[in-house]
This record gives structure tokens, sequence and C-alpha cells, in this order.
């Protein structure tokens, strides 16, 4: 799990790159039907980890 001080240290494009990484891998897990032990906590985290990715990406825009 990444952290907001982590993140705010990333510039715009590897941001971009995590968030795409991230919907992959979101992807994946819901694809997964052969396993069942899904690691559901993991959906959860993906989407706020995203969701703070775009709040600090728009953030960065409003200060040009």
């Amino acid at each position: 799990m990444t952290t907001m001080t982590e993140l705010r240290a990333m510039d715009n494009e590897a941001l971009q790159k995590v968030i795409v990484e991230l919907g992959i891998e979101e992807f994946n897990l819901r694809m997964d039907t052969e396993n069942q032990k899904r690691k559901t906590h993991r959906f959860g985290q993906i989407k706020k980890t995203i969701a703070r990715i775009q709040t600090l990406l728009k953030e960065r825009g409003k200060g040009r």
C-alpha cells in the first residue's frame, strides 16, 4: 500500500502509471474465478489508492 507521502513524491507521469497498474490488478482480481479465496480486501485498497492519486492530480492541476 502506498502512502500519501510516497504519492506526493512522484511526478504526474508516474502517478498515471500507478493508476493503470492498479486498474489492471483490480481487473485481474475480478477475473480470477479459479481461485475461490479472493483477496476481497484488496478491492477497497485499490479503489482508495486510485481516488487518492486522482485527488492529488487535481490538486496539482489547480495549483498551476
